[in-house]
């Protein structure tokens, strides 16, 4: 077998343009997130399963609180409608900017 990876291990991305994005289900986030300025807030790479669940999440950028540790926890917890290729469910790597909260 080559090293090729199967279509069902490969993580797709938003460079990916024939992929139809994920849509969060739990908690409901506006689609501007993903376009709202790095500096402005945190900074998350979610790994979202062709089942909707979050398989792994990273912050990338730096804890300033207490608040933002947890939400690495609260992350594995959200759920999503997945990426779609053709209909078909695929692994997709999110990046998600959240803003602080007044």
């Amino acid at each position: 077998k080559s090293g090729a990876l199967e279509p069902s291990d490969r993580i797709y991305s938003q460079a990916d343009t024939q992929v139809t994005l994920p849509l969060s289900v739990y908690p409901r986030f506006p689609n501007d997130s993903r376009a709202a300025s790095v500096s402005a807030g945190t900074t998350l790479e979610l790994t979202i399963a062709a089942n909707g669940l979050v398989e792994r999440v990273r912050m990338l950028t730096t804890p300033r609180n207490i608040h933002e540790f947890m939400l690495l926890s609260a992350a594995k917890a959200w759920r999503f409608e997945p990426a779609r290729i053709d209909g078909r469910p695929v692994r997709f790597r999110q990046l998600l900017t959240l803003t602080a909260m007044p």
